[in-house]
């Protein structure tokens, strides 16, 4: 059974692991500031307490979503399935969804227990990014108010698995009595996957579901989105053959690396285009790298993901869920990761799905070349 102190582990482990806690702010005061904002504009929205009548009616499946993909998710898996919810949207922007007022107001009193937790489980550094922690926190509380006293029980459905507000529903439903249902908005890390206790979860992939497995989840509740459909592996690079490569890249791959594989093979003559993530920094450098080496550059944000893998023969990708893009469309992808060891294969797919790999640019270049690295 989950204690309180394991509970606001889980909340606050995003928050505070390495790689994929950017987007919290490290201050005290910054979080404090978040929390009173979100307070006076929910308190200022006066048609957020009638919001929350939804999470009372008997026997209801409610979806709760943070982010624009999660709500993608949501509304495509009713559209595709046949499903039907209550979609619940939390923007934390404007304070609106449910009532963040009532929300804070059933966590605020059990804030030193929840600091305590939080350092025990955490370290006292956690406290510089509590923001969302604790308003995880708070929502579990006041959820599980909420759904205790509804009958006939119902479910809740969460499409992500370390999102402190998504973890807050999954738990106060589950602490209920409630059956939880995890669909998965985007390829799971490997160590994100772990057994939560969902009652069902569906995976886009065959190579998900084992890697779930592997952690302990019960096989018969997981299950494949059959709307997806199945992938299977494309056929062996020939390197023979080869006159455009693709490169998918984010703010994880060194630049220095990319551009010295690029730069070689516009030496042997072959065509190149790179796609960078629209939330990647360094967007101009690779601009005028392309421009000195008639290499095309596109934005994420300005580029269709499926075009771009299919104008390809092959797609050189990092730690990108475009790795599941490209199995897709059938397009051959390689998976570069000279990085740090910790993060190799963060989504299973060179255990899982065989796919081939490289860990330096050297490497990569002899998968392209059909030479060996030296």
């Amino acid at each position: 059974m989950q204690t309180e102190s394991s509970l606001v582990g889980e909340l606050a482990w995003e928050a505070n692991t390495k790689y994929i806690n950017e987007a919290y702010r490290s201050s005290v005061v910054v979080s404090l500031l978040t929390l009173a904002r979100i307070w006076a504009k929910s308190r200022s929205n006066p048609g957020a307490p009638a919001q929350d009548a939804r999470l009372s009616a008997p026997g209801a499946t409610l979806a709760f979503s943070t982010f624009k993909n999660e709500r993608t998710t949501i509304e495509e898996h009713v559209r595709l399935s046949g499903a039907a919810c209550t979609h619940i949207q939390f923007d934390l922007k404007n304070a609106a969804g449910i009532n963040f007022a009532a929300v804070l107001g059933a966590g605020i009193i059990r804030a030193p227990r929840f600091l305590y937790y939080l350092v025990s489980e955490r370290g006292l550094r956690a406290v510089r990014r509590m923001a969302y922690p604790f308003l995880g926190y708070c929502l579990y509380r006041y959820l599980l108010i909420k759904f205790a006293s509804v009958e006939p029980r119902g479910t809740v459905v969460t499409t992500n698995t370390v999102h402190p507000l998504s973890l807050a529903a999954h738990y106060a439903a589950k602490a209920a009595g409630w059956q939880t249902v995890l669909i998965e908005h985007a390829m799971t890390p490997r160590y994100i996957a772990k057994d939560r206790g969902y009652s069902k979860i569906f995976v886009r992939s065959l190579h998900t579901k084992r890697m779930f497995e592997d952690k302990g989840v019960d096989p018969a509740s997981i299950e494949v989105l059959s709307y997806w459909g199945e992938y299977r592996s494309p056929a062996p690079i020939d390197p023979s053959t080869l006159e455009r490569v693709g490169f998918a890249v984010n703010s994880l791959d060194p630049l220095k690396d990319v551009e010295y594989v690029a730069q070689k093979l516009r030496h042997r003559g072959l065509r190149c285009e790179m796609r960078v993530h629209d939330a990647d920094k360094r967007l101009p450098a690779f601009r005028r790298f392309g421009a000195q080496f008639d290499i095309e550059i596109s934005s994420a944000a300005g580029s269709d993901i499926a075009d771009f893998v299919r104008r390809q023969q092959v797609v050189v990708v990092g730690n990108s869920s475009v790795l599941l893009d490209c199995l897709r469309a059938n397009v051959s992808c390689i998976y570069f990761w000279p990085g740090p060891a910790d993060m190799y294969d963060y989504y299973g797919l060179v255990q899982y799905a065989r796919m081939p790999s490289a860990r330096d640019r050297d490497e990569l270049l002899g998968l392209l070349t059909g030479r060996a690295p030296h």
